[in-house]
C-alpha cells in the first residue's frame, strides 16, 4: 500500500499561542496607528493600558509634556519606556501591565513605565512554529489537525485534495483497534470536506464511553493510496474547563476576544478553532505583522500549509516595503 506515514508532532510549545499575560501587550502592539506604529521603530515598548478610569494624562519625553491619556473604553493603549502616569481625578483608577505585572494606581499616585521584557516575550512567541523545531506531521487534513483535539459536536473533517485521487472512504478507529468506530461509503475526493451527523455521533458516543485513546483517521482509495490523521476527542472535564474559561473572554471586545479565545482553544489542543479565532483577530487589524506570524503559526498547526504560506508572503511583503 503506498501509503504517507503519520507521526506525532511535539506541539506543546509550537501550536500554543501567546500566554495569558501577553495577550494585552500583542493587542497594543497589533492596533498601532501609523504616526505610533513611526515612533515605535526608535523607542521601546514597556507594556499596555489596560483601563483608564480617572481621567489619567501622561508624560511623553518626547517633547516633555503632559497630555491627556487617550485610551477608549475596549481599546489597549500602549505604553512607551521612560513615559510617566498620573490620575487627575479623585475617583476611578488606572491599570496597566508593566514588566509582566499588572499595576493599579489611583489619587496623587505617579507610576514611570520602565523597560520591560514584555514585548520581547510577545515576539518570541509570536515567531512562525517551524523557526523553534519541529514542524507539525506532514498532512493533508487541516481538521483534525495532526496531534491535536476535536470537539465531536463541531467536527467537520478538511482536506487539500491530492492529484490523482478520485473517490475514496473515509474510517475512524482508535489507533489501537482495528475495530472502525466509523466507515463511511464512497465519496468525491476533490469535495475537500466531509461533513457527518454520524460520524460526529460516533465520536461523541466514544468520548461518552470513556474511551481517551488516540483515533486514527483514514482516507484511502481503491489505487491503494492512503492519508492518515491522529488526533484526540476533547474529555468531558476538559470541556467543561473550555466553556469557562472562554466565557471569560466573550464579554471583551473585538481584538482582545478574538486573541483571548485563539489562546484557551490552542491551549486545549483545539487548533482548528484557535486558528479560525486568529484570522478573525487579523481582519480587525490586518496590516499587523505581529498578527500575520501568530495566524501563519495557526494555521500551520492545523496543517493548513497553503492559508499559512500565504500569510508568510503577505508578511515577507510588508517587510520588503519597510526596508
Amino acid at each position: 500500500m503506498n501509503a504517507i506515514p503519520y507521526r506525532k508532532a511535539v506541539r506543546a510549545d509550537l501550536c500554543k499561542l501567546t500566554p495569558r499575560w501577553a495577550i494585552a501587550a500583542l493587542i497594543a502592539v497589533s492596533v498601532l496607528v501609523s504616526p505610533l506604529h513611526v515612533r515605535a521603530q526608535v523607542t521601546t515598548f514597556a507594556g499596555v493600558v489596560i483601563e483608564n478610569t480617572c481621567k489619567a494624562q501622561v508624560f511623553e519625553p518626547e517633547d516633555q509634556k503632559w497630555h491627556v491619556l487617550v485610551s477608549p473604553k475596549g481599546s489597549h493603549r500602549p505604553l512607551i519606556a521612560g513615559e510617566i502616569l498620573k490620575c487627575t481625578s479623585a475617583s476611578g483608577s488606572l491599570t496597566l501591565l508593566d514588566s509582566q505585572t499588572y499595576t493599579t494606581i489611583s489619587g496623587v499616585q505617579t507610576h514611570k513605565v520602565e523597560v520591560s521584557s514584555v514585548l520581547n516575550e510577545v515576539i518570541r512567541y509570536a515567531e512562525p512554529a517551524f523557526t523553534r523545531g519541529e514542524s507539525p506531521a506532514e498532512t493533508i487534513f487541516s481538521s483534525p489537525p495532526s496531534g491535536g483535539t476535536i470537539e465531536p459536536e463541531r467536527f467537520v473533517v478538511r482536506w487539500n485534495p491530492p492529484g490523482g485521487i478520485a473517490e475514496v472512504t473515509l474510517s475512524v478507529a482508535p489507533e489501537n483497534s482495528d475495530l472502525p468506530l466509523y466507515q463511511s461509503g464512497r465519496f468525491q475526493s476533490s469535495s475537500a470536506s466531509f461533513d457527518s451527523q454520524e460520524l460526529r455521533d460516533a465520536l461523541a458516543n466514544y468520548r461518552d464511553r470513556n474511551g481517551f485513546a488516540p483515533l486514527l483517521l483514514r482516507l484511502s482509495d481503491t489505487e491503494g493510496h492512503e492519508y492518515r490523521v491522529s488526533f484526540s476527542v476533547l474529555t468531558p472535564p476538559n470541556q467543561k474547563r473550555l466553556a469557562q474559561e472562554l466565557a471569560e473572554w466573550d464579554a471583551k471586545d473585538g481584538l482582545v476576544r478574538h486573541l483571548g479565545r485563539a489562546s484557551v482553544y490552542s491551549d486545549f489542543g483545539l487548533y482548528s478553532e484557535a486558528a479560525a479565532e486568529s484570522e478573525l483577530a487579523l481582519k480587525e487589524s490586518p496590516k499587523s505583522s505581529l498578527l500575520l506570524q501568530l495566524t501563519a503559526n495557526a494555521e500551520r498547526c492545523t496543517g493548513n500549509l497553503p492559508r499559512a504560506s500565504e500569510l508568510e508572503g503577505e508578511l515577507k511583503q510588508m517587510s520588503a516595503k519597510v526596508q
